[in-house]
């Protein structure tokens, strides 16, 4: 929140106004918006921007974040800017300087440049009418991947379509309103031949956990490792650690629920229209979940990970734990995290679980 007000302040400070403007809009809807400032005393020159913060598999901040700013109701000369800042888990500012980015099933290359605000450091790239494939891109997106490169660092980060949500909202309103002017900055694949390139190069990157009995995999975090079993388990299958270890653990279980059954049961099922193929949490409710993990209904709530709908559940007793469950084809599959949602390894367990992926 901090970096947000200095750099609105300081950008205040800095803006142009020699640019030509690219004619008056209706900045009714932009002004609605809650990420639309006035930034002099007459309500004269503006700022509208979007935000999309997020953690590297390593444990660094970083923000997208798309600019753009007028006087009146126009545009200033200048484009809208694609802005990423960067901060390590020392609280250094890193400079990025170029990223791969995966968007649905295209793969964009861009070179950034260095930016400074006040004392705020992190990078650009101008945003134009030669880029409206990529602010297209953004607007529906469901996820981004990106490989961004800072100096000798390689950090690799993935955005949900919760992260994206001002971020869809913002390129939206670029292309509905026609705020986008002229220029270059990003070079995108000219083909679904280089797309896909681009994103085996990064799924290459990510450390992927095949799990066969379940035809599945998902991504292990940057500094988490797989550890062994002390024994063979009926529902544990993997338990995975920091690299650094500090007593901090995350598991998956997987387990056939519907063979566990008995025939007189599964034929109660049966009768009602349930099967092991349509088999999933449909059968349980937040109640029957909170009962179980001696926690209350409002810390249970559903997600859909990997297409398959989860319950997530936070509990503190006897120790706190978050829990991810879920019941597809029959089989149970969660995983479980031994904090909360406020402890600092919880990014790397989302990371995890939100990889998932069904291979059949």
């Amino acid at each position: 929140m901090k970096r947000f007000f200095v750099s609105i302040l300081a950008l205040a400070l800095v803006l142009s106004l020699a640019g030509s403007a690219l004619g008056a809009a209706d900045l009714s809807v932009l002004k609605s918006r809650d990420r639309f400032y006035y930034t002099d005393e007459d309500n004269g020159e503006w700022i509208y921007f979007a935000s999309g913060p997020a953690k590297s598999t390593a444990g660094d901040s970083v923000e997208i974040r798309l600019v753009s700013w007028g006087k009146g109701n126009a545009l200033d000369g200048d484009d809208p800017e694609f802005r990423f800042f960067v901060t390590d888990t020392e609280g250094k500012d890193l400079n990025t300087e170029n990223v791969f980015l995966v968007i649905g099933t295209e793969a964009y290359e861009l070179e950034f440049k260095p930016l400074s605000i006040a004392n705020v450091t992190g990078s650009f790239v101008p945003l134009s009418g030669d880029n409206e494939k990529l602010i297209r891109a953004f607007a529906s997106a469901e996820s981004a991947v990106a490989v961004l490169h800072c100096g000798d660092r390689q950090l690799n980060c993935v955005w949900t379509k919760d992260d994206l949500g001002s971020v869809r909202e913002y390129c939206t309103d670029l292309l509905e309103m026609g705020l986008i002017g002229g220029g270059s900055g990003v070079k995108q694949g000219s083909d679904d031949k280089t797309a896909a390139s681009k994103i085996e190069e990064i799924l290459k990157m990510r450390n992927w956990y095949f799990y066969e009995p379940g035809n599945f995999r998902f991504v292990i975090p940057d500094g988490w490792e797989e550890t062994n079993l002390s024994q063979e388990r009926t529902y544990l299958k993997a338990k995975f650690v920091p690299e650094k270890a500090d007593g901090t653990i995350i598991t998956m279980s997987f387990y056939d629920l519907w063979g566990s059954y008995s025939e007189e049961k599964k034929a109660r099922y049966e009768k009602s229209g349930l099967t092991r193929e349509n088999s999933d949490i449909s059968i349980m409710t937040e109640k029957d979940v909170a009962e179980a993990l001696k926690t209350t209904e409002d810390n249970v709530r559903r997600e859909t990970f990997g297409g398959c709908q989860f319950f997530v559940a936070v509990s503190h007793d006897p120790i706190d734990v978050v829990m991810v469950y879920g019941v597809r084809n029959g089989y149970n599959i969660s995983f479980q995290f031994s904090g909360t949602e406020d402890s600092p390894h919880y990014p790397a367990f989302r990371e995890m679980v939100e990889s998932l992926e069904f291979l059949d």
